[in-house]
């Protein structure tokens, strides 16, 4: 059970991440944002794996980590990318 717990963690550890992401963004840090969001990334794409080695839905059944997923998949892959390109990419 607490290898479950663990991966939930794991997996919000994206939303802190995710936020080091935004703190650079308007620091004005374009570097130290992207190896923020490339952390992120990194846990967004191993957290599922240990899920299932887990097996964390049997486990906590009560608990949705997929909904949790989703909210920290739109901050790394929609919300902080799209406030990149509005910050520092010059579009025509």
């Amino acid at each position: 059970m607490y290898k479950a717990w663990s991966v939930h963690v794991f997996t919000a550890s994206g939303v802190l991440l995710g936020t080091m992401a935004l703190l650079a963004l308007v620091d004005n840090n374009p570097v130290a944002c992207l190896l923020w969001l490339g952390a992120a990334m990194m846990i967004d794409g191993i957290d599922g794996t240990l899920a299932r080695k887990y097996e964390v839905k049997s486990v906590l059944p009560h608990f949705d980590g997929s909904t949790l997923d989703m909210v920290i998949d739109y901050l790394t892959w929609a919300f902080i990318p799209a406030l990149f390109i509005y910050y520092f990419i010059e579009l025509p």
